[in-house]
C-alpha cells in the first residue's frame, strides 16, 4: 500500500509538530492546554489515534530534551499540564517504578530461558539483558533508594557526570 503523505518539514520535524513545539515551549508552571486548544494551534485533531496525538508526543520530547520544559497528561484536567520542579520529582519516582517493573517482567521471562540451547553470542547477548535488568532494578528499589538518600556521599550530578560514571577509558 502506497503512503501519500505530503507534509512539510520545518527544523528536521513535521510542520504540525513544529508549530506544536512552538507553543509547548512558551509554557511555564501550571500553564494547560486541552485538545482542543493545541488542536486550533496545529491545525489537527489532538485526540488519541488521530494524527496530531503524534504531533503533540513528539512535540512534549522535544521541549523536554532542548528547553528543559516538562508536559504531561492530567486526567483530572483533560488537559496537558506544565509541570512544576516538584511534581517533576513525582513524575520521575513514578517512570523509576515502571521502568522497575518492565525490569522485573524483563527478568522473569529471562528465567525461562533454555540457555544451553542458545549459541555463543545469543547466550553472551541473554546474560548481558539479565544483568543490565538486575542492576536496573536493584538499584530502583525502595531500598536502595532509601539507603542513597541517607548515605553522606550523595550529591548533585549533571547527565554528563552520570554517563561519565559508565564509560571505559
Amino acid at each position: 500500500m502506497e503512503n501519500n503523505r505530503t507534509e512539510t518539514f520545518r527544523h528536521g520535524v513535521s510542520y504540525h509538530t513544529s508549530k506544536c513545539v512552538d507553543v509547548l515551549k512558551q509554557g511555564s508552571v501550571g500553564d494547560t492546554l486541552n485538545r482542543d486548544e493545541m488542536s486550533k494551534y496545529i491545525d489537527r485533531p489532538c485526540e488519541v489515534h488521530q494524527p496530531g496525538y503524534g504531533n503533540v508526543q513528539s512535540a512534549i520530547n522535544i521541549v523536554e530534551r532542548e528547553n528543559g520544559i516538562v508536559w504531561r497528561w492530567s486526567k483530572e484536567l483533560t488537559a496537558w499540564k506544565c509541570l512544576s520542579p516538584a511534581e517533576c520529582v513525582k513524575e520521575t519516582n513514578r517512570g523509576i517504578g515502571s521502568a522497575r517493573r518492565r525490569c522485573n517482567r524483563s527478568l522473569r521471562v529471562a528465567a525461562a530461558v533454555d540457555v544451553k540451547s542458545l549459541s555463543p553470542d545469543e547466550r553472551l547477548q541473554h546474560n548481558v539483558n539479565v544483568a543490565v535488568a538486575g542492576t536496573m532494578s536493584l538499584f530502583s528499589s525502595q531500598r536502595a533508594k532509601k539507603n542513597l538518600a541517607e548515605s553522606p556521599n550523595l550529591r548533585q550530578l549533571e547527565m554528563g557526570d552520570i554517563k561519565s560514571l559508565f564509560e571505559t577509558s
